[in-house]
């Protein structure tokens, strides 16, 4: 009979494999994630400034502020991912 391990064991094993993996894939995803959050912004001034004269200002405003944001808000959840458990793990918290 042969000696297998324990589905559990098993699935930690395969977790234990692919965290370098995942924590690359985090990396990759949030390497350039400022100049996009930046360029998000620059193009809402731009916009905003070119709709001023046909849009009401009020709603120019609230869709200005909602995407600053969404915006800030993804800045943030970014910054968070920093301090995954899975890129301590790795040694990965300082490449992003």
């Amino acid at each position: 009979m042969k000696n297998q391990e324990a589905p559990a064991t098993k699935r930690e094993g395969d977790r234990e494999e692919h965290l370098p993996l995942f924590a690359q894939q985090i990396r990759l995803l949030y390497r350039f994630s400022l100049v996009e959050y930046l360029a998000t912004l620059l193009v809402t001034f731009i916009l905003g400034a070119i709709l001023w004269d046909d849009l009401t200002r009020p709603t120019l405003f609230a869709w200005f502020v909602a995407i600053s944001l969404v915006t800030i808000a993804r800045y943030i959840k970014a910054e968070m991912d920093k301090f995954h458990p899975v890129i301590k793990a790795a040694g990965l918290e300082g490449s992003q």
